[in-house]
């Protein structure tokens, strides 16, 4: 089978199959780890994200394509647990005036989380779903152009945490 037809038919199994489990009793960055590693976007050949930990309170990431021997950074990423919630901290590439989006933690399991900042242009939502050890779905969603719009991705671990 076609590897691109392979990855298409796993992709939607994922999608329907991201259902959240119970919330763990670890701390709510904890829940996240994860995500720890390197991540390949199914739809966009040589488009990555790595997540690390860099302190006890944080997970930071990195997006970024390749091409050839060039690595390009499209955006990072913090996830910051402050008290008992998180805030997801964006910063992409020629948008927003290179300023930071912050999102707030909307819904957190062990498999699963949310943050949603209603303010934004787009997306308003962005979550992540584990769907098994090596894969997860990203969504964006929110009002675009007068219009609910919604963004998926499946994404295969590629390497474990550094």
């Amino acid at each position: 089978m076609h590897y691109t037809t392979r990855f298409l038919i796993l992709f939607l199994v994922a999608v329907t199959a991201c259902t959240s489990r119970p919330v763990r009793q670890d701390s709510p960055i904890q829940q996240m780890t994860w995500l720890l590693g390197t991540w390949e976007m199914a739809t966009r050949k040589g488009r990555y994200e790595t997540w690390t930990k860099a302190q006890s309170d944080e997970l930071r990431a990195t997006g970024f394509v390749t091409r050839g021997a060039d690595t390009i950074i499209l955006e990072t990423i913090r996830v910051i647990q402050q008290r008992d919630s998180l805030i997801y901290v964006a910063n992409v590439k020629n948008q927003n005036e290179g300023k930071d989006v912050v999102f707030r933690q909307e819904a957190l399991s062990a498999s699963e989380f949310t943050f949603h900042n209603p303010d934004h242009d787009f997306p308003q939502t962005i979550s992540y779903c584990q769907v098994e050890e090596n894969l997860l779905v990203a969504t964006i969603s929110g009002i675009h152009n007068n219009a609910y719009t919604v963004q998926t991705t499946a994404m295969r671990r590629k390497s474990p945490e550094f």
